[in-house]
């Protein structure tokens, strides 16, 4: 058994051996890339052995691809920070932000100053201060 991913669908593929011809793979059962858990029709065409595979298999490339997208979302924090910035200078935009909003910006800001601080990563030194110490 092996997976492939085309376009939205996950395919489940297997070998089938033909004596002195060419092998053949024949698709068992295809599902949507986004389905989780595993379907249960998907569960009923596979054996335990194949499910375990598939899991794995999954697993393998949700833990990349949130990798990629946790890369993606640290490179462009401060883009998306300096845009905030210049949408607090407007006062519609200001009055739109509702208290629970406004708590849960400042809730997220004190967490990524505790988050760079516990990967080693604390606030620089102002240059001047630096300079001066």
């Amino acid at each position: 058994m092996f997976f492939e991913e085309r376009s939205t669908k996950i395919l489940c593929r297997r070998v089938i051996y033909v004596s002195g011809a060419n092998n053949k793979n024949e698709t068992v059962v295809s599902f949507d890339k986004y389905s989780r858990p595993i379907p249960d029709e998907v569960r009923a065409k596979l054996t335990e052995e194949e499910l375990v595979a598939l899991q794995a298999w999954l697993d393998k490339r949700d833990q990349k691809t949130d990798t990629i997208l946790d890369r993606m979302a640290l490179d462009g924090l401060a883009g998306t920070l300096r845009r905030s910035i210049k949408a607090l200078e407007v006062p519609e935009n200001v009055a739109k932000l509702t208290e629970d909003k406004t708590a849960e910006l400042w809730a997220e800001l004190d967490e990524m100053r505790r988050a760079l601080r516990k990967a080693g990563r604390p606030k620089p030194k102002d240059e001047a201060k630096a300079k001066a110490d």
